[in-house]
C-alpha cells in the first residue's frame, strides 16, 4: 500500500518586504518523488487541495490508483477541516494518517522540503513577484523528479529509476 505525505513550509520571497509564501506537497514514501504541490500566500484548505488535484493528476498519469493510499500529514486545521477530509476521504476514498509527533512524523517531507529550500534559497529569494516564484518552483521540483540523482536511487533521477524498474512506461509526469 503507497503511503503519501503532506507538508506546508514557509519562506520569504523579498528582501525588503519580508513576505511568506506557503507551499504544500505531496510526495510518495516509496520513492523521493514530488507527486503535486501548490504556493499560496496562506496555509489553508484550498492550497491543500490545489495540490492534492496536481497529485492525483500525476498518479492518474503514473497509472496509480488513489483509492485505498494512505496519506499522512500534521494534526493542522487544513487537514482536520470539513473541505479537505470531504475531499480526500469521502469523494477519493483515501485513508488518512495523522502525526503525533509532529515534524518527527513527516520525516521524508521534512528532508525534501529542507534540500529544496537550501538548495535553492537564493533563487527563491530573488523572486520578485508571486509568478516568477511560483515558476521556479514548478521547475525546481520538475528537475528534482527528472534529473536530480539520488544515492537511494543508485545515483538515478526518480523517474529514470521507475522507468528501469519498468514500473513506469514512458509517461509524462511533470506537473500541469
Amino acid at each position: 500500500m503507497e503511503i503519501y505525505s503532506f507538508f506546508f513550509f514557509f519562506f520569504s520571497s523579498r528582501r525588503r518586504h519580508t513576505r511568506y509564501i506557503s507551499v504544500t506537497g505531496v510526495q510518495t514514501c516509496a520513492l523521493p518523488i514530488s507527486a503535486g504541490h501548490a504556493l499560496g500566500e496562506n496555509a489553508d484548505s484550498q492550497l491543500a487541495l490545489k495540490a492534492w488535484g496536481k497529485a492525483r493528476k500525476t498518479l492518474k498519469r503514473l497509472n496509480v490508483p488513489i483509492e485505498g493510499i494512505i496519506i499522512h500529514h500534521d494534526r493542522g486545521g487544513v487537514y482536520t477541516g470539513h473541505r479537505w477530509l470531504y475531499q480526500v476521504v469521502i469523494k477519493d476514498k483515501v485513508r488518512v494518517s495523522y502525526s503525533t509527533n509532529g515534524a518527527k512524523g513527516n520525516v521524508q517531507m521534512e528532508s525534501f522540503f529542507g534540500r529544496l529550500k537550501k538548495e535553492n534559497r537564493l533563487l527563491f529569494f530573488e523572486q520578485k513577484d508571486f509568478k516568477s516564484l511560483e515558476k521556479i518552483v514548478a521547475n525546481r521540483i520538475r528537475y528534482y523528479n527528472q534529473y536530480r540523482k539520488h544515492s537511494s536511487l543508485d545515483n538515478k533521477s526518480p523517474l529514470k529509476y521507475l522507468k528501469e524498474k519498468k514500473q513506469l512506461a514512458d509517461h509524462d509526469v511533470s506537473e500541469d
